[in-house]
């Protein structure tokens, strides 16, 4: 993967993220792309659970930073409430329809004068998996 690869796509959790580089270099970037939102998750987390222990304390009546402080709390949780629920929207609308999941036809594919892939059609259909695909290869 790493000869042939120069830029790779990838959808995951409803976004587009492009990655330049070969394989190895994508899986580099992703790794540090998914640390960097877990140490972010993590600390919307601390954050969260700071603000909500300073809420069930009780905050002092008539102090303006109080009630600033209030609000920006349930701000945040309203933010991370909205992504769970448009990301766990996104999972059940995902229902298949026909019976074609991907469909190629004459791709061609040579790298210098030698020639990989000439005039290869197939068509992957609804419950059939990496198996039969590995089975045709053959």
């Amino acid at each position: 993967m790493d000869a042939v690869s120069r830029k790779i796509l990838e959808i995951d959790d409803n976004q587009l993220y492009s990655y330049d580089g070969n394989y190895s270099r994508y899986l580099t970037s992703r790794a540090e792309r998914e640390n960097s939102n877990a140490r972010q998750n993590d600390r919307i987390k601390n954050i969260l659970r700071n603000e909500s222990e300073w809420i069930k304390r009780g905050p002092r009546a008539r102090a303006g930073k109080d009630k600033k402080r209030k609000e920006k709390y349930f701000d945040l949780k309203n933010r991370v409430t909205a992504e769970r629920e448009s990301s766990a929207a996104f999972e059940v609308s995902g229902k298949r329809l026909g019976g074609k999941i991907l469909e190629i036809s004459n791709v061609e594919k040579s790298f210098s004068a030698i020639t990989a892939v000439r005039d290869f059609s197939f068509s992957f259909k609804k419950g059939q998996g990496r198996d039969t695909w590995s089975e045709w290869k053959r």
